[in-house]
């Protein structure tokens, strides 16, 4: 009876030991570092699909980016405080970098006609396509990304400890966004955030939400490779107001902090 017992404690203390491991694995344990700097991404062009509603039904959308671009990195970007925002109403939308210039390399296509065969295929797909700036200032902190579990302990621990960080430095930080590489960046503009502000999260009604479609009911076409940008968006920080009603606040180049979990 005792070697059962003990037999049984033995099986307890392995599966609790896996179970920790795992967790740790996925970044249940890992500290969360915030500062504002210089995020990772360059200019690049970003298909997508917007949405307004609940943040907790963007998976299926994540899902599908995933399965039409499977070797593409996904970025979601997240407009509204869910905590000031009715859910039916906030505002988001998910896909996947075409294209991206890095400070470190160009990671991906260098062809102009291959990136614009790309942008064709993704409105195709009924995906839309926009340009986003280079960002010089932002809120950035990232977490280990290894499964999909990661996604859960990222969003629990990196969001309140960056609401903490930009309220405590009375920030405008805005729009959320989300990349998934290597690891996941989570990163909110201090400059240029209208820029990243896609047609349809700006239109006010619903039915302004809905992309334009010719007679035969196919997606809107878009030269993105000869496009230009036709906002003027200063590179500095921004003093405006947040919609996350976060102040403006000091110019914080370098400052960080470490919150231990």
């Amino acid at each position: 009876m005792d070697v059962i017992l003990l037999a049984f404690i033995f099986f307890l203390v392995i599966l609790l030991i896996t179970i920790l491991s795992f967790l740790m694995y996925c970044g249940a344990f890992s500290s969360v570092s915030v500062k504002a700097g210089k995020p990772s991404f360059g200019k690049m062009v970003f298909c997508y699909k917007f949405q307004r509603g609940s943040y907790s039904g963007v998976g299926e959308l994540f899902t599908k980016v995933t399965c039409d671009f499977p070797d593409k990195k996904v970025m979601g970007i997240y407009y509204d405080d869910p905590k000031k925002t009715s859910p039916e109403r906030c505002r988001s939308c998910i896909g996947v970098i075409l294209h991206e210039e890095r400070d470190d390399k160009r990671t991906t296509v260098d062809d102009s006609a291959i990136l614009e065969s790309l942008c064709s295929d993704a409105l195709t797909k009924g995906y839309q396509v926009q340009k986003f700036p280079k960002v010089n200032y932002a809120v950035i902190s990232t977490f280990p990304y290894v499964t999909k579990l990661s996604i859960f302990f990222a969003v629990n621990k990196v969001y309140p400890a960056m609401a903490q960080y930009i309220e405590e430095r009375g920030l405008c930080a805005y729009p959320f966004l989300e990349i998934y590489g290597d690891e996941i960046e989570i990163v909110a503009p201090l400059s240029q955030q209208e820029d990243f502000f896609v047609p349809e999260a700006e239109s006010e009604s619903e039915e302004d939400d809905l992309p334009a479609n010719d007679d035969t009911g196919s997606p809107g076409t878009i030269d993105i490779v000869k496009a230009t940008d036709t906002r003027e968006s200063s590179d500095e920080p921004s003093s405006g107001e947040s919609p996350f009603e976060i102040l403006p606040g000091e110019d914080l180049a370098g400052d960080s902090v470490d919150l231990e979990e």
